[in-house]
């Protein structure tokens, strides 16, 4: 059996977003957002623990 851990402020962050999300929905940070295409829509959100965010759920065709 193979255990891994993760640490530090990308996975941290990750959590962040993680626990904030609601059912079905895909929060992505600024730096993230950053990096996806430009056609992609993206609705600015509020931050959280300095973390900027991004919902894209939508866009990528998710409802929640």
């Amino acid at each position: 059996k193979l255990v891994y851990y993760a640490w530090g402020e990308t996975t941290a962050a990750a959590h962040r977003l993680a626990k904030t999300a609601r059912p079905g929905e895909i929060l992505v940070s600024a730096a993230t957002r950053a990096l996806l295409p430009a056609d992609v829509e993206a609705t600015e959100r509020d931050e959280i623990d300095g973390v900027g965010v991004w919902h894209v759920g939508d866009a990528l065709g998710v409802t929640s």
